[in-house]
């Protein structure tokens, strides 16, 4: 849990997200956000939006609204890689096929 703290809290994540979830973000690398390697956006939008529809019953303003912040930078983070990893992909193809 104390890689994930560089992105919330981690009172406000495990009081609002089930063990399941809390046991999984423990086990994640947060380093591979930045290349999206084993998926770990993907994995990290499930807890967080898992806890947000939570704070949305519950309350708490502030730290739904810095969720949303994090889920929207991480939505724009893997679609950043998306388009690179495309970029790259078609560059190679258009090599290829020269």
């Amino acid at each position: 849990m104390d890689r994930i703290k560089y992105y919330a809290e981690e009172g406000v994540l495990t009081s609002n997200i089930s063990f399941q979830e809390s046991e999984l973000l423990k086990t994640l690398n947060v380093e591979q956000i930045h290349t999206n390697e084993n998926n770990v956006i993907d994995k990290i939008l499930e807890i967080f939006q898992s806890a947000l529809q939570d704070f949305e019953k519950e309350g708490g303003l502030e730290d739904r609204d810095t969720l949303c912040d994090i889920i929207e930078a991480l939505n724009k983070r893997k679609e950043a890689i998306q388009s690179i990893t495309n970029d790259v992909l078609k560059r190679r193809e258009d090599c290829c096929c020269n």
